[in-house]
C-alpha cells in the first residue's frame, strides 16, 4: 500500500522531511495538490481533515470551499473512492453550503455517527469556533 499526503507547494518539502525522518519513504509520499485541481488517480480512501477552517474576514470570492468541493468530487465521482472529512463545527451555514456544493457535484454526503460527534475543546484555541463539535462526514459518488 501507498499513502499520499497532499498540501500546497510551500508545505510539501517540510512534509517530505518529516516522512524521511521517520523512515517512511517507501510507504508515504507527499505531493502538491491545489484545491480546484482534478484528481486523476483512483484511491480507496481520501482523508480530509480540518479543511473547513474558520473563514474569518476572507472575501467571499476567495473562499476555499468551492474548489475543495470540486477536488473531492473529482476524486470520488465514478469511482469506489470514499472521502472521510473531519472538521470542527464553526459556521453551520457555511458548512451546509459546502455539503450542498458536494451534492450538486454528484456526491452523497452522510454524517458518521460515533463518539466523533462529541464536543472537545483543545487546550489552545486557534480561532473563535474551535469549541464547536467535531463532525465526521462520509462523501462518495452518488
Amino acid at each position: 500500500r501507498e499513502y499520499r499526503v497532499t498540501d500546497v507547494e510551500g508545505r510539501v518539502g517540510a512534509i517530505r522531511a518529516r516522512i524521511a525522518q521517520r523512515g517512511l519513504e517507501g510507504v508515504i509520499c507527499a505531493a502538491e495538490l491545489l484545491w480546484g485541481t482534478a484528481v486523476d488517480e483512483a484511491f480507496d480512501v481520501v482523508l480530509v481533515c480540518e479543511t473547513l477552517h474558520w473563514k474569518g474576514d476572507m472575501p467571499a470570492e476567495e473562499d476555499t470551499i468551492a474548489p475543495l468541493a470540486a477536488t473531492i468530487a473529482s476524486a470520488c465521482r465514478g469511482r469506489p473512492t470514499v472521502a472521510l472529512l473531519a472538521h470542527r463545527e464553526r459556521c453551520a451555514e457555511r458548512e451546509a453550503s459546502f455539503y450542498a456544493m458536494c451534492r450538486r457535484r454528484g456526491l452523497a454526503t452522510e454524517q458518521c455517527t460515533s463518539a466523533a460527534g462529541l464536543s472537545y475543546a483543545p487546550a489552545e484555541p486557534h480561532d473563535p469556533g474551535v469549541r464547536g463539535r467535531l463532525v465526521l462526514m462520509r462523501l462518495r459518488g452518488a
